[in-house]
């Protein structure tokens, strides 16, 4: 399985508008506003970065997503999925209650760990976006997301000012595509003026839709072949948006024709469709891959009927993932991009019967 950077700035807009109910955080309609697309420009370098959230546990302010804070300081408690979709838009939210005077406390959220092309790398390849609702005025806008550098890696954080009403309680709302690789650590610090920091931690699984495939064992010259199936299931609780279907097949015997075959048919249940093999992978559709959907495609080919003596094997492949890089200019070395989805599956290697 590999991961693209790739997720659409459309992606978040849409997404947003229909996981308002995915995450109780508290108040407000349960449908999550329009989102304002994230910035294109590079996050910022290790020297203006926050300080990445300590671990709570030596600072004695807990790890749990919920905790006991010093006698006058803000609660703080976490509302989080179980889960996390890597790639995806997850909706995640925390409440702060204040028991003294109004206040303005500065919050920092740590987003977990971007991936980096190499040991010794001194910029990661990979960035979060985090979208917040102001509880004001129901705008949501991208937080800017910077990242420092320590001994285990790179940490993404985001830090904003948050007022507390006196006696009273503050809901936060929040939307974010995380980075790590198998789980992250969501975590939230408070930081009241003149009190100790208040730090909430939880670490979530991440997890990815999959792809497997089925295929015939073996396929005959001057026919079609049996139906290779391939299944994409999103147990995930996110939904995938601009999700590119790509296929390919060839020849897999060494220093025979790698390229034997032309022509395929495709469906998805539906119609069936004609493509051409050629160089790269063609695309066979854009698709919508919601939360809990699965999905199957089915591809036949066309085995020409003259076909090079010494090819006895072959195989076909798809490949699913976010569309074309999806935030543009931003997915460049110089500009980490956004976790998306890249997943492929190959069908079992064929046997080829010649005539």
């Amino acid at each position: 399985m590999r991961r693209r950077i790739a997720l659409s700035t459309l992606s978040l807009a849409v997404a947003v508008a229909g996981i308002g109910t995915a995450c109780t955080t508290g108040g407000g309609s349960g449908q999550g506003p329009a989102v304002v697309p994230p910035s294109s420009s590079s996050p910022a370098p290790v020297s203006s970065a926050p300080s990445a959230i300590p671990d709570p546990t030596s600072s004695g302010s807990g790890s749990g997503p919920t905790g006991t804070a010093p006698a006058g300081a803000p609660v703080l408690a976490l509302q989080l999925p179980s889960q996390l979709a890597q790639g995806a838009v997850n909706p995640v939210g925390f409440t702060v209650s204040n028991p003294g005077p109004a206040r303005t406390v500065d919050v920092l959220l740590d987003l977990g760990s971007p991936a980096s092309a190499h040991p010794g790398a001194t910029a990661p390849d990979e960035r979060a976006v985090v979208q917040r609702q102001d509880p004001a005025t129901g705008a949501v806008q991208a937080l800017p997301v910077s990242y420092t550098s320590g001994t285990e890696g790179f940490t993404d954080t985001a830090a904003y000012r948050l007022a507390l009403p006196a006696g009273g309680t503050a809901t936060e709302r929040l939307w974010v595509v995380p980075v790590g690789s198998k789980s992250v650590t969501f975590g939230v610090r408070l930081s009241p003026p003149g009190g100790p920091a208040v730090v909430r931690t939880k670490t979530l699984p991440l997890v990815d839709p999959s792809l497997t495939a089925t295929g015939p064992a073996s396929v005959s010259a001057g026919s079609a072949s049996g139906t290779f199936s391939f299944t994409l299931d999103n147990t995930t609780g996110a939904p995938y948006y601009g999700v590119q279907l790509r296929a390919q097949a060839g020849g897999s015997t060494p220093s025979c024709d790698f390229t034997p075959f032309r022509t395929f048919s495709w469906s998805e249940g539906g119609p069936w469709h004609t493509a051409s093999l050629g160089a790269g992978w063609p695309l066979l559709d854009t698709v919508q891959l919601d939360a809990g959907q699965r999905m199957v495609v089915q591809l036949r080919l066309a085995v020409p009927g003259t076909l090079a003596s010494c090819l006895g094997r072959g195989f076909v492949s798809l490949n699913a993932a976010s569309a074309d890089g999806g935030m543009g200019a931003a997915n460049t070395a110089t500009a980490p991009g956004t976790p998306g989805l890249d997943l492929e599956a190959q069908a079992p290697i064929f046997t080829v019967r010649h005539t």
